[in-house]
């Protein structure tokens, strides 16, 4: 690679104040709020301080790229080509590992045997909260940067208290990212499969937690981060089966001759493993990552506790039926709907739910569907201008 992003001390600094908040809370030296740990503790310190500034990163325009840039870890990618897609079909849960494919050098998440019983009940003020979700922020490398909240993961109770909460945020503040980059196709390629090279291990970690804690909110909050993964995923997935590696590729080619060879690789091995399952169109794809979701949020429905968060699942399934075209059983689904203001999609399951009487028309629902669209790109288009991004730089 001829250059690596160069994070400035602004960013440094986030991370080292938020590596500051994490240890205070694993280790029990100061304690901002923790309930369950003995009272001896110190209970109050003065909070880091956060600068408001946006962060300040050098990074790849993508609506403008030169032939002789090419920020991208072509090594790590190359090394997980039979891994980049782990959805390519409908999963188990308690056998995830068995469809995800071979190969790659990928270092397999392993959890401690045993959890322990009781785990102190994690409790972070908003400001702390917003400064780990900050840190834990990533436009790639994002299993790295998913490290800190992972930790907390597995030393604080999975049902009580702010740790829940920490996770949806995680999810609807970090996770899927606008992504447009240039007129050449492989440059926005190598964004997404840049994304893809790190879901192998989310997975992994996933899968792994959900055997060991098969109903907290926790495993909700995780299930609901492994149906985003597979949307993401398939954009990376769709945007390598439509690259034409004859003609399309032609930047890559010049700005990386590896590269190239990388992309013609993973596009022969996608075809293979496709070619087998009879899947020869995006259709089809997009088909067989819809099951995956469906089978990952009905899971989510059988398991989580008293209900929680029951209605946002049911809304996204329905919202899959829908745009298949399957307009009565998105009906049906969302017509269980239990409506709770505290729910992630109330104010669009809401007006979904007001427009299920007029069936002779799919209007009222596609209107309520695209503000909600509109909604996500707004919140996290602000997100990523916040940390100095656009759409189209990575």
């Amino acid at each position: 690679m001829t250059r690596r992003r160069l994070v400035e001390s602004h960013r440094s600094t986030r991370r080292r104040e938020a590596g500051l908040l994490l240890s205070v809370l694993l280790h029990g030296s100061l304690l901002i709020g923790i309930t369950g740990w003995p009272t001896s503790v110190p209970r109050s310190v003065p909070a880091p301080v956060l600068r408001n500034e946006p962060v300040q990163i050098e990074i790849v325009a993508l609506s403008d790229i030169h032939d002789h840039v090419f920020d991208f870890d072509i090594e790590k990618i190359g090394t997980r080509i039979g891994r980049l897609f782990p959805f390519n079909e409908r999963i188990s849960l308690a056998s995830m590992t068995q469809t995800m494919g071979a190969g790659g050098d990928v270092k397999v998440f392993e959890m401690p045997p045993h959890l322990p019983a009781s785990s102190p009940v994690l409790i972070l003020p908003p400001f702390e909260m917003q400064t780990v979700l900050d840190a834990s922020w990533s436009r790639r490398d994002r299993w790295d940067s998913f490290q800190q909240i992972l930790d907390l993961v597995l030393h604080f109770d999975p049902q009580q208290g702010d740790l829940p909460t920490l996770l949806r945020r995680y999810v609807s503040d970090n996770l899927l990212q606008p992504f447009n980059a240039s007129r050449s196709p492989d440059p926005k390629v190598w964004g997404l499969l840049s994304v893809a090279a790190d879901h192998f291990e989310f997975v992994q970690f996933i899968r792994t937690f959900v055997e060991r804690v098969p109903s907290s909110k926790v495993t909700t909050e995780l299930l609901f981060l492994l149906d985003k993964l597979v949307q993401a995923n398939l954009q990376a997935a769709l945007s390598v089966f439509t690259l034409d590696t004859s003609d399309g590729i032609e930047w890559t080619t010049r700005a990386s001759p590896t590269g190239a060879e990388i992309l013609v690789a993973l596009k022969r091995d996608q075809e293979r493993a496709l070619g087998t399952r009879g899947i020869w169109d995006e259709s089809a794809i997009a088909r067989a990552y819809d099951d995956v979701r469906v089978g990952i949020l009905e899971h989510l429905i059988r398991t989580t506790p008293q209900g929680y968060r029951i209605n946002d699942a049911r809304f996204l399934i329905g919202e899959i039926y829908w745009q298949q075209g399957r307009r009565a059983d998105a009906r049906d689904v969302w017509g269980k709907i239990e409506p709770d203001s505290s729910d992630d999609y109330f104010i669009v399951y809401s007006d979904v739910r007001a427009s299920r009487a007029a069936e002779t028309s799919r209007v009222p629902i596609d209107i309520a569907l695209n503000a909600q669209a509109r909604r996500w790109l707004h919140a996290s288009s602000q997100r990523l201008r916040h940390f100095g991004f656009r759409a189209d730089t990575f």
